[in-house]
């Protein structure tokens, strides 16, 4: 079944990005009523294309998002070509605002970690590949150490995992001692789903309209902080240690700690105090605290 649904799907690609068509792109596209022609032609066909690409993406990650993206790009071409063409009448003018809400539409809809076109990703100075290559032993600290005394965050990501670049996935372990929190911070490349296997922790995001979602999360709960949004966590136990796992969507989610890109880093300092409406002597203080860690 895979079979004929990556066959449909091809020749659905073939008959709408017609060698006519191709042409037409490149030499003709902004002849009057040229793209307005085809999209009537094509739209029915198009839109049947959209639903059975995007529900491969989500079946078949390789093949299907790079159909659906490379089909995306030629979209947002074409359209771009369209606005150039309405612009050069007046009525078209109207129809400008349309196709600039579209056009980043058209990027969102490809977002995520590049896909690759083998089966995982090498790197240059490995040349034997092994079992080893995609083991992970570092978190055997968690079984054999001591729990620790400040939050610690042990990582699996392509920086410590390189079996990972390219698969799209990643790992954090989350060790919260008694009263200690992890600072509010983001992950620009990825969301976080964290669960929590023992203890208890705060949790919370604050999204773009600045509206504040928190919970108290017991052993057991799972918890979703969306893709580059502040959020935190912390375990407002004073006597019990909290322990979580989190998993991300990309090889390499990255972490913005507010704390440290504020006051850790060589912003000068009446523009933090300036922005934070307090006087400078605050800002070195906590940059002073930071610093002391």
């Amino acid at each position: 079944m895979k079979e004929a649904f990556e066959t449909i799907c091809k020749r659905s690609v073939a008959d709408i990005c017609s060698a006519e068509l191709l042409a037409t792109l490149c030499d003709n596209i902004l002849k009057k009523g040229e793209i307005r022609k085809w999209w009537r032609k094509h739209r029915r066909r198009w839109f049947s294309f959209l639903t059975m690409s995007m529900t491969w993406t989500f079946w078949q990650n390789s093949t299907g998002s790079r159909i659906f993206c490379g089909y995306m790009e030629l979209v947002r071409k074409t359209l771009a070509c369209e606005v150039s063409n309405v612009l050069q009448s007046v009525t078209g003018v109207r129809r400008v605002g349309f196709y600039f809400v579209l056009l980043p539409w058209l990027d969102v809809l490809c977002i995520g970690d590049p896909d690759i076109t083998s089966d995982f990703l090498v790197p240059p100075d490995v040349n034997n590949i092994d079992g080893n290559f995609f083991t992970f032993t570092g978190m055997r600290a968690l079984v054999d150490g001591d729990f620790p005394t400040n939050f610690t965050v042990m990582k699996a990501s392509m920086v410590e995992f390189p079996a990972l670049n390219g698969q799209s996935v990643s790992y954090a372990a989350l060790q919260f001692p008694a009263g200690s929190t992890n600072p509010p911070h983001t992950h620009p490349r990825s969301a976080e789903l964290l669960f929590l296997v023992a203890g208890s922790l705060e949790v919370g995001f604050v999204d773009t309209t600045n509206k504040l979602f928190t919970q108290s999360l017991q052993a057991g709960d799972m918890f979703i902080f969306p893709k580059g949004l502040v959020h935190f966590q912390y375990n407002a136990d004073a006597k019990n240690m909290a322990f979580a796992f989190s998993a991300f969507g990309s090889a390499n989610p990255g972490t913005v700690s507010l704390p440290k890109t504020l006051f850790a880093t060589d912003i000068d300092d009446n523009i933090l105090a300036k922005s934070f409406k307090t006087d400078v002597a605050t800002i070195q203080s906590l940059k002073s605290g930071l610093a002391s860690k």
